[in-house]
């Protein structure tokens, strides 16, 4: 049976990874990788017939071990706690625990258009890890693929009111008019990696970098889907620009010129011949919606 390590496990794109996983036939093991074995988090994972494993991103021995026996492995970075300069060394820690191992794949999630986009700090620093990873693994005995997920339809928690109308107050006030954007759920982030993951290191996405979304829409055609089949528009917040740049800093207004000036590029009907299941919005909000009720 396959056996593959999720590092950050209990986050949007990890946890739909493990999601996945566990939903795949023959189910593989799946390991989580985390600090704390004990936390809330960590125990409903196990519960799930998870398997913890204690470590963390900046312990190389630590992720040595958790590597140990797996066929392959997810990570996912996050510059929110530790800055853009401690996501770099997360990264290159991982890339080299994982070249000391026995582990034969890894598949690291970026963000779209890293290698265009390198204003962005938070796209820089994942590209450097790309370039890192890609240069320290060498092909033969152990692989890479790359996933380069577009914006989060998750941004916009469609289950709670007050969390969509800060969303769209948001989007508002950063987009231009006539901008359009890419988009992606995080299930879906989690279905592509476990279908690359179980499909060996001899499949056709090995050493390939994937720019992956599933919708392209302004954002007046995002809040008319959630007035359509979301139960209602929801209320819009006007706030001045400079004013969210101001609040935001300097990362998210230098994401934000990039969307309005060029935006990401994936080949959405290309993705859909390997992935057909990928969420447009309207699927998006109605799956949400119908999770939250039950």
């Amino acid at each position: 049976m396959s056996s593959f390590l999720v590092a950050g496990a209990t986050g949007k794109q990890g946890g739909a990874v493990v999601d996945a996983l566990l939903n795949t036939s023959p189910t593989p093991t799946v390991k989580a990788l985390t600090r704390n074995t004990e936390s809330p988090a960590a125990s409903a994972l196990k519960a799930r017939g998870v398997t913890l494993v204690k470590g963390n991103l900046n312990d190389k021995e630590s992720l040595i071990k958790a590597l140990s026996g797996v066929d392959g492995a997810f990570l996912a970075t996050d510059f929110s706690k530790d800055g853009v300069e401690g996501e770099v060394v997360q990264g290159k820690t991982f890339v080299d625990a994982f070249k000391a191992s026995s582990a034969k794949h890894l598949l690291f999630s970026s963000v779209g258009s890293s290698d265009v986009a390198k204003s962005v700090p938070h796209f820089n620093s994942k590209n450097q890890i790309e370039e890192y990873l890609t240069a320290n693994i060498d092909g033969n005995k152990q692989v890479w693929t790359i996933l380069r997920p577009v914006a989060f339809m998750d941004n916009f928690p469609v289950a709670s009111a007050v969390g969509t109308t800060a969303a769209a107050t948001f989007f508002r006030a950063l987009m231009d008019t006539e901008t359009k954007l890419q988009w992606i759920a995080c299930r879906d982030i989690g279905t592509v990696s476990a279908k690359i993951l179980t499909s060996g290191p001899q499949s056709k996405w090995i050493g390939k970098r994937i720019e992956l979304a599933g919708d392209y829409k302004k954002y007046s055609e995002v809040i008319d889907t959630l007035g359509q089949v979301g139960g209602g528009k929801p209320w819009v917040i006007p706030l001045p620009r400079f004013l969210v740049q101001k609040i935001g800093g300097f990362d998210l207004s230098e994401m934000f010129r990039f969307f309005n000036a060029k935006g990401y590029s994936a080949d959405i009907p290309s993705l859909r011949q390997d992935f057909p299941d990928l969420y447009t919005w309207k699927e998006y909000i109605q799956n949400t919606q119908s999770k939250a009720k039950a």
